[in-house]
């Protein structure tokens, strides 16, 4: 959930780059950019949402299997941003 709008959305992204680059999303409601995880130091020195969320309690869902899972073609219509066809 945005916290300047209050948008709810989900986004996708690999593994790689939540644990060794930077992720950020940008908000559907209103652009908003949100940094998820800064393994890099360009914003702040080892940082992600989940260390933030888990210290106030919250909990974060997620699933690691997803990208693992997805043929080359899949994977390049994730990363254009077409919607997965169920298999």
């Amino acid at each position: 959930t945005c916290n300047v709008c209050e948008t709810r959305s989900a986004k996708q992204f690999s593994k790689q780059a939540y644990d060794s680059g930077v992720v950020l999303v940008q908000c559907p409601g209103c652009q908003s950019y949100h940094l998820i995880a800064d393994r890099l130091g360009i914003f702040e020195d080892n940082w992600d949402v989940t260390k933030v969320l888990e210290a106030r309690g919250e909990t974060v869902s997620r699933d690691d299997n997803l990208l693992a899972s997805l043929s080359p073609d899949e994977l390049r219509d994730l990363v254009a941003g077409k919607k997965l066809q169920p298999s």
